[in-house]
């Protein structure tokens, strides 16, 4: 891979990052979750479309090492949570953040039923990266559910992250997530999230770093 590709992709994953885990960067939820896809134009052989998805898996790693580096000083951090051979599924999160939801007695509750170890983030994270590698492989089987649990770590409301993965109710409304509960604040909250998404493109296109905005700014507008 030259350095103008690898410049490349370093740059087309932080406007990934920006785009979709603006609200985590601001620290306004605890992570964001993003797939990354490796080729966007297929090619009618299959010899060139698999040495196009090395060279973007190769370069996604040194995507991912630079983002790495510029937000572990602001207390984010970047994960790939399943590799898959067209895509990866990537998680951006705020470990203090995360430690906070599953502080949350009645979250911790919920996910222990669900034999999570919440007496470490790690091992949740790892347990919930298991789980949906665990569903690509059954996928199409009876076997394949995906593990809904992960709405709790990326903020989402408890009540509305229970009544979907247990179903039985109407939805209320859509946005980040699928509202059974309290319209207003979700509402509200979209709106705030948003907001923080195009203030932060704006800035990322403006030339701002991921390790400028991973730094909590206002986002009003």
């Amino acid at each position: 891979m030259s350095e103008e590709e690898a410049e490349q992709a370093r740059r087309l994953f932080s406007e990934k990052i920006v785009h979709n885990c603006a609200p985590t960067l601001a620290a306004l939820k605890p992570a964001g979750l993003f797939t990354v896809h490796f080729a966007e134009a297929r090619s009618c052989s299959a010899c060139e479309e698999e040495r196009c998805n090395r060279l973007c898996r190769a370069g996604l790693a040194h995507a991912l090492h630079a983002a790495r580096e510029q937000l572990e000083q602001a207390g984010v951090e970047v994960r790939i949570l399943a590799l898959r051979p067209g895509n990866a599924l990537v998680l951006v999160y705020r470990p203090s953040l995360v430690d906070r939801v599953l502080a949350n007695a009645r979250t911790a509750a919920y996910l222990r039923g669900l034999r999570y170890d919440t007496t470490s983030q790690r091992n949740c994270i790892d347990e919930v990266a298991r789980r949906i590698r665990a569903c690509d492989k059954a996928e199409g089987t009876k076997h394949s559910a995906f593990p809904h649990e992960i709405g709790f770590l990326l903020g989402y409301p408890h009540d509305d992250v229970v009544a979907f993965i247990e179903g039985g109710q109407d939805c209320l409304c859509t946005g980040c997530w699928k509202v059974f509960g309290d319209e207003c604040s979700a509402q509200t909250c979209f709106d705030t999230y948003r907001r923080c998404v195009r203030k932060m493109d704006t800035m990322h296109a403006a030339g701002m770093s991921l390790a400028a905005l991973a730094h909590p700014i206002p986002i009003a507008s």
